[in-house]
């Protein structure tokens, strides 16, 4: 039912083809070395998630309830571990989200949201990172932690622009939590938070701005929206006209579809 053979011949492959490569000591063949490693690195993974699972289908709880990890399952965590640090400078996005991932097998929660974390301080500008951080504090019910980490990174961090590009992100995502929980109050003030760091992100990134502009545009949407549901129509009117001012992609249409919705529908 699961081939670990075969994982585990691409584990021994991938570390010889690294190993080989870093002999050549070239940049090209470092890079190649990191490639392959990580090939292994997954491989790894694979046969861990598969001894867990076994683990976890069979195994008895303990006395807090939960099931123990075996010796043998944990050597291959730490395997996996090892080859996916090797490869974090050339396969950030990868390398720290399975590495998460790990630690959500393992049950360390605390864990996984340090290893993005510490993703985040070294590669700000790795979305994969950014995405899996921002879902995983979404489920774990810690949106305050969430914009509470964005707020200290970007304030240790003032001139990295991609930071204040994903603190909106979040602020938007944790205003649309709050709207479908009936918190229509929480919900505005998030989304013209989210406008807020999205404008200091294009006076920052001029590249950029279009992009900001419409997420700007989004979050006048998304209070047009919550103003009607609210019955405020005149409110709604003020910020469907703030969003059109904000993007030409409000009113513009693609194979019949708006470019720019809310998220609600």
């Amino acid at each position: 039912i699961y081939a670990g053979v075969e994982f585990e011949a691409g584990s021994d492959a991938g570390t010889r083809a690294a190993a080989a490569y870093a002999a050549l000591e070239t940049p090209s063949a470092r890079r190649d070395a990191a490639a392959a490693m990580l090939v292994a690195a997954r491989c790894d993974l694979r046969l861990f998630t598969a001894a867990r699972q076994a683990e976890l289908d069979g195994g008895s709880k303990d006395a807090l309830g939960r099931v123990p990890v075996g010796s043998g399952t944990a050597r291959l965590a730490t395997n996996a571990a090892a080859r996916f640090a090797a490869t974090r400078s050339a396969f950030p996005g990868e390398s720290v989200t399975s590495t998460a991932l790990l630690h959500r097998w393992l049950g360390l929660t605390s864990e996984v949201g340090a290893e993005y974390e510490r993703g985040l301080r070294d590669f700000p500008g790795e979305a994969a990172i950014h995405d899996a951080y921002i879902q995983w504090m979404l489920d774990s019910g810690q949106q305050r932690a969430l914009l509470g980490s964005y707020s200290l990174l970007v304030r240790a961090n003032p001139g990295v622009t991609a930071l204040r590009w994903h603190q909106g992100r979040a602020l938007y995502r944790c205003a649309d939590l709050a709207r479908e929980q009936g918190d229509f109050a929480a919900a505005k003030s998030g989304y013209r938070r989210s406008e807020a760091v999205f404008a200091e992100y294009g006076a920052m990134a001029p590249a950029g701005r279009d992009g900001a502009d419409q997420w700007r545009a989004l979050c006048d949407l998304a209070c047009a929206k919550v103003s009607l549901t609210m019955g405020d129509s005149t409110a709604a009117g003020d910020e469907l006209l703030r969003a059109a001012d904000r993007s030409a992609a409000t009113t513009s249409y693609q194979d019949g579809a708006p470019v720019l919705y809310d998220s609600f529908g």
